[in-house]
């Protein structure tokens, strides 16, 4: 035997609770901050010849077997973002 049930009404009115998510979401700055932390950079730069000592995970082995001598990938840093005043 199903019973009726009533909802209570939400004590927050949907105008209401729609200024509160967005205000909410203005006062989060996600991906405001610099990193303290620099890699080996994002932005591929170029293919060079490999050379004795470079380090063999940047091998670029789709240009090594093309050309059939092997090739290191270099990435460029990103230049960091100014600040606004």
């Amino acid at each position: 035997m199903k019973g009726q049930f009533q909802l209570n009404p939400d004590p927050v009115d949907a105008r209401q609770f729609e200024v509160t998510v967005k205000q909410l979401a203005n006062s989060l700055n996600f991906g405001q901050e610099e990193s303290v932390f620099h890699g080996g950079g994002l932005e591929y730069a170029q293919s060079r010849l490999y050379v004795a000592g470079d380090p063999v995970k940047f091998i670029d082995w789709k240009v090594s077997a093309r050309v059939g001598k092997l090739f290191i990938k270099e990435y460029q840093e990103p230049k960091p973002r100014r600040k606004r005043a």
